[in-house]
């Protein structure tokens, strides 16, 4: 939640799917469930950041060190639940992807210097991360440090919301206002394919539709 009533960190609530009333959790920004679906990564957005890792159930919450006044915008737990990844920069720099180890160590950079991205999703074998590039195309980014590649087919503003289990498409959205066409991508071609549209039955109100990857 943000807003006024949040505070200045925003705060974090967990809701259930059967419509029971939502449970705050903590202060900060939530970046998403853990890779063992136990907690939620939350980031306090100032700089330096801070990083938690936030029990759903019982249980103290872990700080995660960031060293060298990291300060981060995005975080991602990998399907490992050993590493995260990491959007940030430090003093004097400009923003890029890093892989931290949750065993401690520095963040190790897989993207060039302007990398800015909000969304992201992990291959199904968790060796490649599909996220906007600095010219707001779909990029991979090797999660060992491998050369990143733009994908063919990919246009700017495109956000990947889905890998499909078989490795071979990437499902994008292009942010669309008030419906969003859903395109599929095949990645070794580029080809690109009109795949679902989404739009509320009812469109008063609304000013667009944001997607949130699994």
């Amino acid at each position: 939640e943000a807003g006024e009533s949040a505070g200045a960190d925003y705060a974090v609530y967990i809701r259930p799917t059967d419509g029971s009333p939502a449970i705050r959790l903590s202060d900060g920004s939530c970046m998403g469930f853990t890779a063992d679906d136990k907690g939620v990564l939350v980031v306090h957005l100032r700089e330096p950041s801070d990083i938690y890792i936030v029990p759903v159930g019982a249980g103290e919450q872990q700080h995660i060190h960031v060293p060298g006044n990291m300060a981060v915008s995005w975080a991602k737990a990998l399907p490992d639940g050993k590493r995260l990844a990491l959007v940030g920069r430090y003093p004097g720099q400009s923003s890029r992807i890093y892989v931290l180890d949750l065993g401690g160590g520095t963040p190790i950079p897989i993207s060039p210097e302007g990398t800015l991205f909000r969304q992201a999703v992990y291959s199904p074998d968790g060796t490649l991360l599909a996220g906007s590039g600095p010219d707001r195309r779909v990029w991979l980014f090797s999660l060992s440090g491998g050369e990143p590649r733009r994908i063919d087919g990919s246009q700017e503003g495109d956000r990947p919301v889905l890998w499909t289990a078989d490795g071979k498409y990437l499902i994008v959205d292009p942010l669309g206002e008030n419906s969003t066409v859903l395109y599929r991508i095949e990645l070794a071609t580029g080809r690109r394919v009109p795949w679902k549209t989404i739009r509320p039955d009812d469109p008063a109100g609304m000013t667009y539709i944001s997607l949130i990857s699994t």
